[in-house]
């Protein structure tokens, strides 16, 4: 029995030690197999092309469009990499194809990407096409998830003192103070408000302190000089201008700041000696040639204000100022059909040049193309009312517009009402038209009313014809936002959330 016992005892142990040898020796195949697999992976990773940073040196080249074809690439394998769709955005972004861009980024907020920057980029792209409704619901947006986010403060102040909305534009930038007390850019911003309104003490007082954070803030030293410039004070301002070209010699913003001032105030010997400096410092830059342009065409030498312009145009074809500038050369020299192809392109370029459609129609009356300029001078109007009010007051263009006018009384159904309306709108008399707009139902009758109406304080009948007009409207939120009559109440909640219903 205990030999039995010793067998059974040995067979178990020879058993045990058999298996416990074959587990150590699958383990070890097993682990083997697992480094082999890593390194296999490893080898993969480091042969793989790393065409992210590939796409980030193309882009440091200036080699866009190859950039863009290594990301969409790189895409097509990776549709959800939120960098890459990132670093396409900021391709977009550079090459002016802002509506790409923002395909790209809504793309990453749609991956789950919910960051302010994603949102501020996204406002920054519909700032360049001036789709400012868009924008600012896209700032805001930054601001909701960080509140402490001080640039889209600023741009959001920006964009209402672009829309001539002084005092909401006031309200944003006060907000920047209480986030950065000690930023040189927020009391920039600030002082330049005041500056435009005319408040030049108070934005003397807010540009030195801005100097004090940051003697050396470019934007606030060239202010500094065009305040000092409207106050007339020769010896502060000579003192400060030799330090400003003392610290920026070769700043051909700065150069082009002076030469500008000294053209507004005719005094075309200097104008033309820093116009000279700036060129010699930045030959190329397209604004320095426009300047040029503006000294020639102010010393009324229109061929060769011609040639700088078209020069500018060389370098950039979009330089929607430029082609304004030429149209009024064109105009000067009498040549009114070319004027008005210069003045269009002006305006498809910039809807802000609401002024070219002035000309349009004053250079196709010139031309005797009659219902051109009675249908242009009806769409500036329409599309600034407080900006026609300016011209209508030159006494320049009091024959003209008189003459046009009366074109636009002899050429129309004198018994349809919105009609005589609008007419009497033309010639200044808008408070005449309220009973007659009233009593019309169409759409374009309650967005005249509610432009009369706010322009002539009657806020609360204003928004009652306004909410009317949204209901039916065939225009743009932007449209809107750019019409200065509107300028009382664009920063207002109600307001800006009726837009909302209108298409983009």
């Amino acid at each position: 029995m205990q030999k039995i016992l010793i067998s059974l005892f040995l067979f178990l142990f020879i058993v045990s030690c058999t298996t416990t040898k074959e587990t150590i020796k699958e383990e070890k195949t097993q682990k083997e197999t697992v480094q082999q697999n890593q390194t296999e992976e490893k080898k993969q990773i480091e042969t793989k092309p790393d065409r992210l940073g590939e796409a980030e040196k193309l882009i440091s080249e200036k080699n866009y469009l190859k950039a863009e074809e290594v990301l969409t690439s790189l895409l097509k394998e990776e549709p959800e990499n939120i960098k890459a769709h990132l670093v396409l955005a900021k391709i977009y972004y550079i090459q002016k194809n802002f509506n790409k861009s923002i395909l790209s980024l809504e793309t990453v907020i749609k991956l789950g990407e919910e960051k302010a920057d994603i949102f501020f980029q996204i406002g920054e792209n519909f700032t360049q096409t001036k789709n400012y409704f868009k924008a600012l619901e896209n700032y805001k947006k930054a601001i909701e998830l960080d509140p402490l986010l001080l640039e889209a403060y600023l741009k959001i102040g920006d964009i209402y003192f672009e829309l001539s909305n002084t005092n909401e534009a006031a309200v944003w930038y006060e907000k920047t103070v209480k986030i950065e007390a000690k930023s040189a850019k927020t009391y920039y911003h600030m002082a330049n408000l005041k500056f435009e309104t005319a408040a030049i003490d108070n934005a003397f007082e807010l540009i030195q302190t801005s100097l004090e954070i940051d003697p050396l803030f470019i934007d606030s030293r060239l202010l500094e000089l065009k305040i000092l410039f409207q106050k007339k004070n020769k010896e502060k301002t000579k003192t400060r201008l030799d330090q400003f070209l003392k610290d920026f010699p070769e700043n051909p913003d700065g150069l082009l700041t002076i030469a500008k001032f000294y053209l507004d105030q005719n005094d075309l010997k200097q104008a033309l000696s820093f116009y000279e400096k700036a060129l010699k410092t930045a030959p190329q830059l397209p604004s320095t040639l426009n300047g040029f342009g503006n000294y020639y065409y102010a010393a009324e030498n229109y061929q060769k204000a011609e040639e700088y312009y078209q020069k500018a145009l060389k370098i950039n074809p979009d330089y929607a100022h430029v082609y304004y500038n030429i149209g009024l050369v064109k105009w000067k020299e009498k040549k009114n059909q070319e004027a008005v192809e210069f003045f269009k392109k002006a305006y498809e370029l910039n809807i802000f040049f609401k002024e070219a459609l002035f000309y349009i129609s004053i250079c196709s009356y010139q031309n005797g193309d009659n219902d051109t300029a009675v249908k242009y001078l009806t769409e500036f109007y329409r599309k600034d009312a407080a900006l026609y009010k300016n011209f209508f007051q030159k006494q320049e263009y009091t024959q003209i517009m008189g003459e046009i006018l009366q074109m636009f009384w002899n050429t129309n159904d004198k018994k349809d009402l919105f009609t005589r309306s609008v007419f009497l709108c033309l010639v200044q008399s808008e408070e005449r038209a309220i009973p007659t707009f009233s009593k019309e139902e169409n759409p374009e009758a309650s967005f005249f009313l509610s432009r009369i109406l706010f322009m002539t304080k009657k806020t609360e009948k204003g928004k009652e014809a306004f909410l009317k007009f949204i209901k039916t409207a065939k225009i743009t939120p932007q449209e809107i936002l750019l019409d200065s009559s509107f300028d009382s109440v664009k920063g207002e909640d109600w307001f800006l959330k009726s837009l909302e219903s209108l298409p983009q």
